[in-house]
């Protein structure tokens, strides 16, 4: 009997350590770019992060002081103007919007664009927060930028913030389908040896 009780102990202890280790977080990435000007400077998202990306933008503008285009400049990067949402985390699945290996089209204040490269798997997003400027010499953007580091094209789920405020995206937890599957069989065989009794 007592034998019986320490394996259904070692048993669901294992369970617990191999489920724990299955478990993964998707990071997310984020930052502001603030008075970027048109033409000038790429941004290349590897300057900020962990990860190579490879995945470099430029924009220009598309009406002063409302809109703007933004353009891959790396190789195999591309990108999708995303309309209909407000924040980045409602992107659950960023494989399926309509890609372009030239621009954007004219994206206005408050949407977003996400870029993805081909070669690397990577996706990263931009909010437009503001275009600002009357000619070209003074027109400036003002982004939030997004990466997501574990390739996933998937920015969500979003959750309400615990306060009053601006929210930035916090990496979840994600049970890996190896996590379930030790996991079941960990139960099943707790479950197993404690119908023997």
């Amino acid at each position: 009997m007592k034998k019986l009780q320490v394996l259904y102990l070692v048993s669901a202890f294992i369970a617990l350590i191999l489920a724990g280790n299955a478990v993964g977080a998707g990071k997310v990435d984020s930052g502001t770019i603030e008075k970027w000007p048109q033409n000038l400077d790429n941004f290349r998202f590897d300057d900020n992060v962990s990860v190579t990306s490879n995945i470099e933008v430029s924009w220009s503008v598309g009406t002063f002081g409302q809109s703007a285009y933004f353009y891959p400049e790396s190789n195999s990067t591309e990108v999708a103007h995303v309309t209909g949402i407000s924040e980045v985390c409602e992107i659950e699945d960023a494989s399926v919007y309509q890609y372009s290996g030239e621009n954007s089209g004219d994206v206005i204040e408050g949407d977003f664009v996400v870029f993805r490269n081909l070669d690397t798997g990577y996706y990263a997003a931009f909010r437009v927060d503001d275009v600002s400027g009357s000619d070209y010499d003074s027109s400036r953007l003002f982004v939030t930028w997004y990466l997501q580091e574990d390739k996933s094209p998937n920015f969500g789920p979003c959750t309400p913030p615990s306060t009053p405020g601006p929210t930035k995206p916090q990496p979840i937890p994600v049970m890996g389908g190896l996590g379930l599957m030790l996991m079941s069989a960990g139960l099943g065989l707790i479950g197993f040896l404690r119908r023997r009794k």
